[in-house]
């Protein structure tokens, strides 16, 4: 069924995913909550790989879905109170360093090869 989506149509559903599991997780829905974890990563998953062949695509996807375990885990500590928190800065950290390397070495954001690639006088 995803596959009949586009690549903007099946983000746009994972916007809704992810916004259905965070209304239930404020409202302390903790069963619905935990439901929408499924599909939730799941698209972050399917978006992830389908972006593997594109850097630039693959490394906001694969933070996104860091983002997206991270915060699903969060949740879970806080309705089963499961002492698993660490698992959340394990994904968040790398979610931020997967951004960290894009926008330094994918975009060269502080134009960091430029340094490296002049010729010396």
């Amino acid at each position: 069924m995803l596959n009949k989506f586009t690549p903007k149509q099946l983000d746009n559903f994972h916007i809704l995913m992810w916004l259905l599991k965070d209304i239930f997780w404020v409202r302390e829905m903790a069963t619905l909550a935990t439901l929408m974890i499924i599909p939730t990563v799941g698209v972050a998953f399917i978006l992830t790989l389908q972006s593997f062949k594109y850097k630039k695509g693959f490394l906001s996807n694969f933070a996104i879905l860091c983002w997206m375990v991270a915060d699903s885990v969060w949740m879970l500590d806080e309705f089963y109170l499961l002492d698993i928190n660490w698992i959340t800065t394990l994904f968040f950290s790398l979610g931020i360093f997967s951004m960290g390397y894009y926008y330094l070495f994918v975009v060269d954001i502080f134009k960091v090869r430029e340094m490296y690639n002049k010729p010396s006088k």
